[in-house]
């Protein structure tokens, strides 16, 4: 289940990235160009809370793998 988890957070990752890609950066003269302003800093908080629980999760599982092959070995 924690692989589909990280397929859902890659797709996410990427559609984010690509959303922010296609956005402007506007100037904050009007109401609606501070909103399209703080839509991109909220994907891009998303990308970064994304891309850190990517990185968690298989820095988790290379530890595990670490400790599955040098952690036996020593007992």
């Amino acid at each position: 289940m924690d692989y589909f988890y990280i397929v859902i957070l890659i797709i996410l990752l990427f559609f984010s990235v690509k959303e922010i890609k296609k956005n402007k950066a506007l100037s904050n003269d009007s109401i609606y160009n501070f909103y399209q302003n703080s839509r991109n800093f909220r994907l891009l908080m998303m990308v970064v809370a994304c891309s850190i629980l990517v990185s968690v999760f298989v820095l988790r599982k290379i530890l595990v793998f670490y400790n599955d092959i040098y952690g036996n070995a020593s007992n």
